[in-house]
């Protein structure tokens, strides 16, 4: 097996094997159950063979985690529009197509892992129309207080305006495509399904990309919501207070998203200087090839 219990190919959980087991051994105790007893051992004894022979359970190259492919297998190549739709989603289309690629290797599908990729994914959209919501109260909130000053209008005013309305805009994508993910959420209760499932969503080309871009906007249009809210909130405050009270009154939030940025660094969780490098010196690598074909 493995020592990954999330990525174990074995068809039980370990509670799921202890209620089984405990069902075997007061089986005699449940007299209804006696004139199906043979019945009931034998399916459980099917699903574990068929999972010895599935996995190839004793071999010299057994599958001992569901993510581990006993195949060889093609990498698939991105397109541009889908490098594209990568970077401005904020890289959560990668996210998303690991954790499908993980949950369709070998195109065996586990029930079990896909419902709880489902519960992840319902708390990641049920989080992004929370926030966007939010943000659209507090970009109309801050419009109506802008138009409402008695401040002349200048250009600080004019670009909160615009990022404000922006803000709205991405919100509302976020919760109209959030709602609409929840409502077309549908549970497996059979293997077949979710094989099912995977072969109609997978593109002959690009593989599972096309889907996980679809799965990453509601949450990745409510941070771009959230950025351009704050954006705007900052274009908002230059252009009603004078310019050093307004640095005062940013101060704090900087100074909170550097001790964030900090913290975020010390566990190895924040992109670095050399991420920043290295993204520039990927780009100019492509667009090097990319003139030489030209």
């Amino acid at each position: 097996m493995t020592s990954l219990a999330d990525h174990s190919p074995f068809p039980f959980t370990a509670e799921e094997c202890r209620s089984l087991l405990d069902m075997l051994r007061h089986l005699h105790d449940y007299e209804p159950m006696l004139p199906y007893r043979n019945c009931a051992i034998s399916r459980l004894l099917s699903e574990i063979f068929a999972h010895r022979v599935l996995h190839f359970h004793g071999d010299l190259h057994a599958r001992l985690s569901r993510c581990s492919s006993v195949w060889p297998t093609n990498p698939v190549q991105k397109s541009a529009w889908v490098v594209a739709a990568e970077y401005s989603l904020m890289k959560f289309p990668t996210h998303h197509h690991e954790s499908l690629r993980n949950l369709w290797v070998d195109k065996i599908a586990y029930v079990r892992s896909w419902n709880a990729y489902l519960e992840e994914l319902t708390t990641e959209w049920e989080r992004a129309i929370g926030h966007s919501a939010a943000c659209v109260m507090s970009a109309s909130m801050l419009k109506i207080l802008l138009g409402a000053s008695s401040l002349q209008s200048n250009v600080w005013v004019e670009l909160s305006q615009g990022f404000s309305t922006a803000a709205i805009s991405m919100a509302l994508v976020s919760l109209l495509s959030g709602i609409l993910s929840l409502q077309m959420r549908r549970d497996a209760h059979e293997g077949a399904e979710v094989v099912a499932f995977f072969e109609k969503k997978t593109h002959p080309t690009l593989g599972l990309y096309p889907f996980a871009i679809l799965l990453s906007i509601p949450f990745a249009t409510c941070v771009w919501s959230l950025a351009l809210l704050a954006v705007a909130t900052a274009s908002g405050t230059f252009g009603t207070v004078s310019g050093d009270v307004a640095l005062i009154s940013l101060a704090p939030p900087f100074i909170a998203l550097c001790l964030i940025y900090i913290s975020l660094d010390y566990v190895n969780e924040a992109p670095g200087f050399n991420v920043v490098l290295r993204f520039l010196g990927n780009a100019a690598h492509h667009g090097a090839n990319w003139l030489q074909h030209v």
